[in-house]
């Protein structure tokens, strides 16, 4: 567990060191949650049809802006 914390705070300073904005620091976080799904599953099962992330975001501000 201690190992994951200093690995998270390398990141993000990493992040700071780089100046990336926040949406792209989004972008890699959904976009590396989803490849690593992907290589949980077994090769029989298929999850390429996972969104991008623009399509994710227009789909959370639509359902934001219903709410």
């Amino acid at each position: 567990m201690k190992i994951a914390s200093i690995m998270i705070i390398l990141i993000g300073l990493l992040f700071l060191a780089f100046g990336c904005t926040k949406e792209q620091v989004y972008r890699g976080v959904y976009e590396g949650l989803t490849t690593h799904e992907e290589l949980k599953n077994t090769p029989g099962d298929s999850l390429s049809n996972h969104k991008s992330y623009d399509q994710y975001e227009i789909e959370r501000k639509e359902m934001l802006q219903k709410e």
